[in-house]
């Protein structure tokens, strides 16, 4: 009798083994999301993505304009097969802030949902601008700058306002690229935090992007040049993006290149026909490292170069 209860003992354990063991292999876990990042503003490119999960066929996509999901956008595909979902234009309202999350499926389980990461979709030029205005009054509030400077910060920013309502978008990125070069000084100098710094260089590159200066090029007037000249980018040091400047005498075809040390070419801004006259160029660094880079200008016989300091 003894022996047959532990028979049956056993018999029993060994069932339960097998049910932890298959729970195990079929329990998911939750994804992590990636992109874009938690708190993330102006937000131009609605592409949302996070990490696989091991045994996972499906993942289901949640997006809303509240932090308890009760107001679900609907989606064009709310359930994918991939690691990404692109947000089609249209589906979400500009200047807005969203909440997202996901969850791994298979034919049997699905996970918990993932940590929700919020993100604000990108407004108008403007609108970044003043929303830039309002969060250096909170920082000014808060006692996180001084006045001094904050004043200096929303200068540069009127500025830019005043140069996007006069519909001169290259003269809007210059002042936008001065204030970048502020803000990067204050926080070398501990004026203001890491924190708040970078989340002021992350919204005005946004607002760049808005204004077309992802490497946008404009021809500033129609005067004469008499020669050829390359200016020193300004800002220089510069955080992510800078503004480069030069003149052409004569018709001809340019090219304007980016180059590491290593003489690596990293991105060719120009490459086109252009007629005399004075151009600026804007070149967005965000996804490099620090360092020094070379840029290059070539027309005809002119070639000249020059060095810039790209500091994260």
């Amino acid at each position: 009798m003894e022996l047959k209860m532990k028979k049956l003992l056993y018999l029993f354990l060994f069932f339960i083994l097998c049910v932890i063991r298959t729970f195990a292999q079929d329990t998911l876990d939750s994804p992590i999301l990636v992109d874009p990042p938690i708190e993330k503003d102006v937000v131009t490119n609605l592409n949302l993505t996070w990490t696989p999960v091991a045994n996972a066929t499906a993942y289901e996509v949640q997006v809303a304009t509240d932090a308890n999901f009760n107001m679900l956008i609907p989606l064009q595909r709310s359930e994918v097969n991939t690691t990404n979902l692109n947000i089609e234009p249209g589906i979400v309202q500009t200047f807005t802030k969203y909440y997202w999350r996901v969850k791994a499926k298979n034919s049997g389980f699905s996970s918990h949902f993932s940590t929700a990461f919020n993100f604000r979709t990108a407004g108008t030029a403007v609108q970044e601008l003043n929303f830039l205005k309002a969060y250096i009054f909170n920082l000014v509030n808060g006692d996180r700058i001084n006045q001094f400077k904050a004043n200096d910060l929303l200068e540069k920013l009127n500025q830019a306002i005043d140069k996007v309502n006069a519909n001169n978008k290259t003269g809007a990125i210059a002042k936008i690229l001065q204030f970048e070069f502020k803000v990067s000084c204050y926080m070398n100098e501990n004026n203001i935090s890491y924190y708040d710094g970078n989340k002021m260089l992350d919204n005005s590159n946004g607002t760049i992007q808005i204004l077309g200066g992802d490497n946008a090029i404009s021809n500033e007037n129609n005067v004469n040049v008499d020669k050829f000249a390359l200016n020193q980018n300004y800002p220089n040091p510069f955080n992510p993006a800078t503004v480069i400047s030069y003149k052409i005498p004569d018709n001809g075809y340019v090219t304007l290149k980016i180059y590491n040390l290593l003489g690596e070419e990293i991105v060719t801004l120009i490459n086109k026909y252009q007629e005399e006259g004075s151009y600026t160029a804007i070149w967005d660094a965000s996804n490099l490292s620090s360092g020094i880079y070379i840029y290059r200008l070539e027309s005809g016989s002119y070639i000249e170069s020059k060095k810039m300091v790209l500091k994260k």
